[in-house]
């Protein structure tokens, strides 16, 4: 869910897209399986963790695409409205 997904990250629900990206790389960066080497019994838990870092940044980011493409839809139906312009930054 989503609420995991804020937690896996260690942010707080609604941070930017750039939060999140930061905070995949950070994590990424410690617990990548490439880091453990011969030591199968690491290797597997960081191989665990990490599924579960990628799910997370996928989850959220996602969700953000989603809504950055939900307003932009809405610009377009805008701009065919006569009398509409500059009503987005009212609406957002």
């Amino acid at each position: 869910t989503r609420d995991e997904a804020w937690q896996v990250l260690g942010l707080a629900e609604g941070a930017s897209r750039e939060e999140v990206s930061l905070a995949y790389r950070e994590l990424a960066q410690m617990l990548h399986p490439d880091k453990f080497g011969e030591n199968k019994r690491l290797r597997a838990r960081a191989e665990q963790q990490m599924r579960r870092i990628n799910e997370a940044r996928d989850v959220l980011l996602k969700a953000a695409g989603e809504r950055r493409a939900a307003v932009r839809g809405l610009a377009g139906e805008l701009a065919r409205v006569p009398g509409a312009e500059g009503r987005l930054c009212e609406l957002a």
